[in-house]
């Protein structure tokens, strides 16, 4: 293994102003250091099968992560992000195509870097009581380089937009039905070499909630239209590679719950202005 030697200093700041009580600034700067597994380093060949082979790194170094994040908060609940982190010598897993050989090689390499700028919104709204919404938004740019991968070095630039809403309806107080219905989407995304497509899914839920609040029957169809399913391609130079997994993600779960007198559930703040952003 590499013998590895080297001073870092990882700063943590953090900062808050309180403009008024509806309008709050936080900011927040992290620094901190990853290292790769035991097993990463060992430098062991293991075939999966005849065209797959994981081969390990002896030279793989630690990456260091600094990120900086600024948040403004309206009213209390509403929340705007811009986040924006700088990822040096960062390592991850990725197939490696040989261009004389039929054969997939996995392994971790050094990065030159890997940045990442954000900008996000979470957005929660209600009308009357019968309807409770929570939308959240993000536009990613990131930044992946490697001069020294192999064979097949990339410098890809790409943007990146997640959406996830979060909406509850309620049919009835008495009775206490509700019917919760969530989404999620996501554009084009990068991870080195990889291109990975568009992809999404939807959620249902309809809830009976009696005995006073203390029982509760779920009835719960997840992924309704089987579309998360991640279909990533491949370029390592002439080579291209197709990976699409096809799982069936559907579910459907009936679920029954009950709170024996004297238990209290945990409270969770939705929003926690002091440790925003760490």
């Amino acid at each position: 293994m590499v013998n590895y030697k080297k001073w870092a200093i990882y700063p943590t700041l953090q900062l808050g102003y309180i403009i008024s009580p509806f309008h709050l600034l936080q900011f927040s700067f992290n620094s901190d250091k990853t290292y790769p597994s035991y097993w990463v380093m060992s430098g062991a060949i293991n075939h999966i099968d005849n065209y797959q082979v994981t081969i390990g790194n002896t030279y793989l170094k630690p990456y260091t992560d600094y990120s900086a994040h600024l948040s403004y908060i309206l009213k209390r609940k509403y929340i705007f992000q811009m986040r924006y982190s700088h990822r040096p010598h960062y390592f991850t897993q990725m197939m490696y195509l040989p261009p004389n050989e039929l054969k997939s090689i996995y392994n971790y390499q050094n990065w030159d870097y890997m940045n990442q700028l954000t900008f996000s919104s979470i957005l929660p709204f209600k009308i009357g009581k019968w309807w409770s919404s929570r939308l959240s938004l993000s536009a990613i740019l990131k930044h992946d380089k490697a001069s020294h991968y192999f064979d097949a070095p990339f410098d890809r630039k790409q943007w990146t937009g997640i959406g996830i809403w979060n909406n509850t309806f309620t049919l009835s107080q008495k009775p206490d039905i509700k019917i919760e219905l969530s989404a999620f989407g996501q554009t084009k995304g990068i991870q080195g070499s990889y291109t990975i497509k568009p992809m999404g899914k939807t959620d249902a839920a309809i809830r009976y909630t009696f005995l006073n609040q203390a029982a509760s029957i779920q009835l719960r169809l997840n992924d309704i239209f089987n579309s998360m399913n991640p279909y990533t391609t491949i370029r390592n130079g002439v080579q291209i590679a197709d990976m699409s997994v096809k799982r069936n993600q559907r579910s459907l779960t009936l679920s029954f719950s009950y709170k024996f007198k004297g238990f209290k559930e945990k409270e969770v703040k939705e929003i926690d202005t002091q440790r925003f952003g760490l």
